[in-house]
């Protein structure tokens, strides 16, 4: 009932209401239990910074990937597409760090997944697993649930349409926090953390805050892509997003 409410808080802010297909119910979690609720609805100011850029809300055109090698550092984004077919090799239900529900991810990230984890929880943040792979009709299913209750503009900055989601890759992980507190990832230590040390165990946060104009969504920093540790280094150490590096 409190993440209910927080999010129906941020919906009144924004003037939208709250719809009953707001959400996929595994993501509302007893408050006793998890602390912080990772999916969130932009806030106002993230709205108007990014309300006038119609290219990014809705491309023009969209490609679809051909599938080559093990898709790791896949371009996807707006305008690049993974086949609906497309399913990453090797994935491996995600077990000992939480999660609610199964989860997978492609099983040669997840030594490097549950050391980040460890790190984390020696600094006193208990990491948990919100979402992980998703096929292209279970974000299909996501994006149109987002659709429902907020609208189209902004489901494009908070969700990615099937087959623009990293999530398909099995190498995405949207990460949680069980430690009390908190009302939101955002607002704890745990983001600050993650962001200054998921590079060293090979991740980065695709959407980070100041980068909306290029990556196309809002700040998300529960959402982790592996892409391995030196590239991950030398986006961490040049300030570059994944979009940016795939771009060039």
């Amino acid at each position: 009932m409190q993440k209910l409410l927080l999010v129906s808080s941020y919906l009144a802010i924004l003037g939208l209401g709250f719809g009953g297909g707001f959400l996929n119910q595994k993501k509302v979690i007893p408050a006793q239990d998890y602390s912080i609720f990772s999916i969130q609805p932009p806030s106002a100011v993230e709205l108007r910074s990014l309300a006038s850029l119609k290219s990014i809300l809705a491309p023009d055109k969209e490609t679809v990937l051909e599938v080559t090698g093990d898709m790791a550092l896949a371009h996807v984004n707006k305008v690049n597409a993974l086949p609906a077919s497309f399913v990453p090799p090797n994935l491996t239900e995600i077990k000992g760090v939480k999660t609610f529900g199964k989860e997978y991810a492609r099983a040669d990230i997840l030594p490097f997944f549950f050391d980040l984890a460890t790190d984390a929880q020696k600094s006193g943040y208990s990491l948990s697993v919100v979402s992980a792979y998703r096929s292209y009709f279970d974000q299909e299913k996501t994006f149109l649930n987002w659709v429902k209750s907020v609208g189209w503009e902004i489901s494009s900055l908070v969700s990615a349409r099937p087959g623009h989601s990293e999530h398909q890759l099995g190498t995405t992980i949207d990460v949680g926090l069980s430690n009390p507190g908190f009302d939101t990832f955002r607002a704890s230590p745990a983001a600050l953390w993650v962001e200054q040390n998921s590079w060293r165990f090979g991740f980065v946060v695709s959407y980070p805050k100041g980068k909306e104009q290029i990556t196309g969504y809002v700040h998300e920093p529960w959402h982790l892509r592996w892409v391995g540790i030196e590239l991950a280094t030398k986006l961490y150490q040049q300030e570059l997003t994944l979009e940016e590096y795939l771009s060039r």
